[in-house]
This record gives structure tokens, C-alpha cells and sequence, in this order.
């Protein structure tokens, strides 16, 4: 047995890493012990010229209970998409994008390992998934992906619904971390996929999916970016696209210009009763109701709205205001109201 001493962070203090006749490579770290992944085995892998690679995939695990450690190491903030800018429309995307359908459920970054099937929402809590997902899950290969879980419904609030639990769907669009093994099979832990750009991480994702046998997890197709496809979308009643660069690498917690959405917006019209202040300012929401008294609340438009309604809002109570929205919640409520223009106007 071979020992190898690897200089910790802090200075003077060194790690040791045991290169096994077997080929395995160990270390005594915390790290190591708790989860079988540190920096110090990678260094030494490198250092004897042991060559990492992308794991074969492996058969399922079995389904027995995960043993589960206090502290999964897996969450990505999640990436966001930007808002198609004025003057422009889907035809200005050319063939060096993609286009995925915008999922209208809850955002999931979901960790597949020996250990269980962990998984987190948007805002980095620890969140359970449906025994049906987490059994579907398993047959990943080991990684971390980013996708969206969906009721059947298709309403995002029908989520954690008790009553929709067996029908949710879990939708990957994107793998940010990926098993790295040696040419002799050991295992070395995850490693990021986010620096790859959109084509390759696709590449990857396909691989890790390639082995999955139940509906309650699926890969999110991909089209050629066109507005028929948008369209017929739509007709089914979905929220609307992401586009996608394909060279576009994933930024955590950022808003990418290389992910840009649309949605599909309705007019609505509402009667304006009151403003009321908000996080932008005095006057910076308007409050009315539609023409069948659903009460609908609304951001001013910009700071020129606001200096208006500051210095004589009495005259804009009464007045009539078409907004945009994304559709109506089953309990009437509109989804995403945004201002747009006058109705006298």
C-alpha cells in the first residue's frame, strides 16, 4: 500500500490518502468517511495518471431504504430565464437555439446517489417527493439534474395538492453534476456538469435518462425553435417556452440572457378603485376589480406611472386599465397580472 500526503487548506497540515494494491484510493478525511468524495483522492488519481471518465451507467439500485445523511451535497441554486425583449419575437431565433416547453409546476433540483434520491425546491429547502418519483429516480444514472415536478392538472398550485400526489410527474431538462469513475470502475463522487455548454449537458442528460422505466419521471423534449410548435403548445394549454442557446453554459442562481421565455399573455380589464404603496414606492400598485368584480392588484408600469398617480391620483380612480395576464387560477384569480395601457388610450 502506497501513502500519499496531500496538503490540507490550512497550512502545515497534511491528509493521508492510500493508493490500495486493488487500485482503490482512500483518504482519512471527513469528507471520504461520510460521503466517499474529497479533493485530496482526485489529486492522487491525477497524480498516478489514473484517468477520470464519465461512468457507465449503472443498473438500478435496489429500492431498499436510502441511508440518509444529515447533509446531502447536492443543491444547485437553480438557473432562471429572461424575458423576451421588446421588439423581438420567436422568428429572431435561429438554428443555434433550442426550444423546450415552460413547465407550469414546482422547480425541483433532484440528487440520484448509492445513498437515495434526495431532492430540493427553488429556494434550497429539502423537499419529499412522491414514492412513485423517488422509485423512478433510482433509475438515473448517479447525478444531479434540474427539472420540474407537474400535476396532472397542470396548475402549479395543484402541486402539493394530497389528492394529486399519485399522478405528479417529474419533467429533467438539465444535469448539473455527473458521477466521475475511473477506467477501473472505483468511484470518485459527483462532479459539475455546469461549465458544459447546453449541447453537451443534453448529451449527458439523454445518457443519464437512457434506462428510465416509468412515466413518473420524464426528459423534457426538445424542438427546433418555430411558432407553429409554440402554437400547438398553447392549444394544449401549456404556459408557454423556454429558448435555449445551445452554447449556453448554467449559472447558478442567475438570469440568463441564453434562456429566454415566453409565455402565453391574455388581455384582461379592470376598474381602478385605489393605489396602494409597495416595495417600489407610494403608488406603486394599482388596485380595481374586472368586470365581474374579481379584485385584481397590479404593479405601476414604470417610474413615470407612479409620479402621476403621486400627484393626482383621484383622477385615475374609476378609470379603466387593460392589463396582461397568463391565464386564471381554478379559484378565478388571474395568474401574473402586469399593467399595459389605458383603455382610453
Amino acid at each position: 500500500m502506497k501513502v500519499h500526503k496531500i496538503e490540507s487548506s490550512k497550512k502545515g497540515f497534511f491528509y493521508d490518502v492510500l493508493e490500495h494494491p486493488n487500485g482503490d484510493i482512500t483518504c482519512h478525511c471527513d469528507g471520504w468517511k461520510n460521503r466517499h468524495k474529497c479533493r485530496h483522492v482526485k489529486e492522487v488519481a491525477e497524480l498516478v495518471g489514473r484517468e477520470l471518465r464519465l461512468a457507465e451507467l449503472p443498473d438500478p439500485p435496489g429500492l431498499s431504504a436510502p441511508t440518509l445523511f444529515e447533509d446531502p451535497d447536492g443543491f444547485v441554486n437553480p438557473m432562471l430565464a429572461s424575458t423576451l425583449k421588446e421588439g423581438m419575437s420567436i422568428e429572431d431565433f435561429g438554428s443555434d437555439h433550442i426550444m423546450e416547453e415552460k413547465f407550469n409546476g414546482h422547480r425541483r433540483i433532484v440528487l440520484n446517489t448509492p445513498d437515495g434520491v434526495f431532492a430540493w425546491s427553488r429556494a434550497g429547502n429539502l423537499i419529499a417527493l412522491p414514492g412513485h418519483i423517488i422509485r423512478a429516480c433510482t433509475r438515473l444514472a448517479y447525478g444531479v439534474f434540474d427539472g420540474e415536478l407537474m400535476a396532472a392538472t397542470g396548475f402549479a398550485t395543484d402541486v402539493k395538492a394530497k389528492e394529486h400526489a399519485d399522478g405528479l410527474t417529474l419533467h429533467l431538462f438539465d444535469i448539473l453534476s455527473i458521477m466521475l469513475f475511473d477506467e477501473h470502475g472505483h468511484q470518485f463522487g459527483l462532479s459539475s456538469a455546469t461549465s458544459e455548454p447546453q449541447n453537451v449537458r443534453r448529451e449527458y442528460l439523454v445518457k443519464a435518462c437512457s434506462k428510465l422505466a416509468h412515466p413518473g419521471v420524464l426528459l423534457a423534449l426538445q424542438y427546433p425553435v418555430n411558432h407553429s410548435t409554440l402554437t400547438k403548445i398553447w392549444n394544449a394549454g401549456g404556459e408557454g417556452v423556454i429558448i435555449k442557446h445551445k452554447d449556453a453554459r448554467y449559472v447558478p442562481g442567475k438570469r440568463s440572457k441564453q434562456w429566454i421565455k415566453i409565455k402565453h399573455l391574455e388581455p384582461g380589464y379592470m376598474t381602478v378603485t385605489e393605489f396602494i404603496d409597495g416595495l417600489s414606492g407610494a403608488h406603486s400598485i394599482i388596485a380595481g376589480v374586472d368586470d365581474h368584480g374579481v379584485e385584481v392588484r397590479v404593479k405601476s408600469l414604470n417610474d413615470e406611472w407612479r409620479d402621476w398617480f403621486e400627484k393626482d391620483a383621484a383622477q385615475f380612480i374609476g378609470r379603466r386599465l387593460v392589463f396582461e395576464h397568463q391565464g386564471r387560477s381554478k379559484s378565478g384569480k388571474y395568474t401574473s397580472p402586469m399593467a399595459d395601457h389605458w383603455e382610453d388610450e
